[in-house]
């Protein structure tokens, strides 16, 4: 049993399900990496202490679809002027406004997201983000609500 601020956890080997690292070998830099555990729970518990391991430089990161990354990262990047932050809870994009209002992203605005401009540096456009998937979002009468 392990205390992180304050918080217990309990996570032994037979906790995680597959677990692996990511990209290829750096010397410099310590590589990702992805764990599956073998309960929601336990990840659930794990998500919850995402701020507190932050503290200790450890990031704990959802690992999103193509298709939800490809939003989140426009949302935190453009939408300082009406979103106070931004994060993911169960594959799903949450915003906290600056009323302190929370609320799901709902996908049938995607692409309005995905089309607001880059923000500026030094009053230029900042044109370097470009995204490997970068594809319009169609929906279907069954998709309303993502």
């Amino acid at each position: 049993m392990k205390e992180i601020s304050g918080h217990q956890t309990d996570i032994d080997e037979s906790d995680i399900d597959i677990a692996h690292r990511l990209g290829r070998f750096n010397p410099n830099r310590p590589r990702p990496v992805i764990i599956r555990f073998t309960s929601r729970p336990l990840k659930d518990n794990v998500m919850g202490l995402r701020k507190f391991l932050r503290q200790r430089n450890i990031f704990v990161n959802e690992d999103l679809t193509s298709l939800n990354q490809e939003v989140f990262t426009p949302i935190r990047l453009r939408g300082e002027e009406e979103i106070r932050s931004v994060w993911t809870k169960n594959g799903r994009i949450m915003i906290r406004r600056y009323d302190d209002s929370i609320s799901p992203v709902d996908f049938k605005y995607y692409n309005q997201w995905l089309a607001l401009p880059l923000p500026s540096r030094n009053g230029q456009e900042h044109q370097t983000f470009h995204l490997q998937y970068r594809r319009p979002v169609h929906l279907t009468n069954e998709q309303v609500d993502f």
